[in-house]
């Protein structure tokens, strides 16, 4: 099986947007494992115990996330929500290291960004995915995260 890494979104100014993209990340993880990959994804693993709103932590993670990436086998870009920041370093650093790179949506029919965020968070919750660690740590913090999602989420969804 060949281990690679995956890159997509996950900071966000927007505490909602934190927990969609958690769950995107989730659903790449499970995409890569159902095409017989092992996938690494230094975002859903590091932000378990650094604060990726403290620049100095965020860029500690993505220096371990890029050193563990050079021992993987290609670097997968998940685009539907577009190539953010963190993506883009991930991705130039396979560039630089003539990893292969490759592009992949997993809602490709999406017509618009709101019917992505409700096709995420729908998969998300028929898979009964767990919430990573830190978007619960904001939880606990009082921070309001994820009602709006929830409140547009499908009946019979959860």
């Amino acid at each position: 099986m060949a281990v690679v890494t995956v890159e997509s979104p996950f900071k966000s100014d927007i505490p909602q947007k934190t927990v969609l993209f958690a769950y995107y990340a989730q659903l790449a993880m499970l995409d890569c494992m159902e095409r017989g990959e092992v996938p690494f994804a230094s975002h859903l693993l590091y932000t378990q115990v650094l604060m990726d709103g403290k620049s100095e932590e965020r860029e500690k993670g993505m220096k371990m996330g890029r050193a563990v990436s050079e021992l993987t086998s290609k670097t997968v870009a998940y685009v539907d929500f577009g190539i953010s920041e963190g993506m883009r370093k991930g991705i130039l650093d396979a560039k630089w290291a003539n990893r292969p790179i490759e592009e992949r949506r997993l809602f490709p029919d999406a017509i618009s960004h709101d019917e992505l965020e409700l096709l995420v968070v729908n998969e998300a919750s028929k898979r009964i995915l767990p919430l990573p660690t830190a978007v619960t740590k904001m939880f606990r913090r009082g921070e309001n995260i994820g009602r709006e999602l929830w409140a547009r989420e499908p009946k019979g969804a959860r």
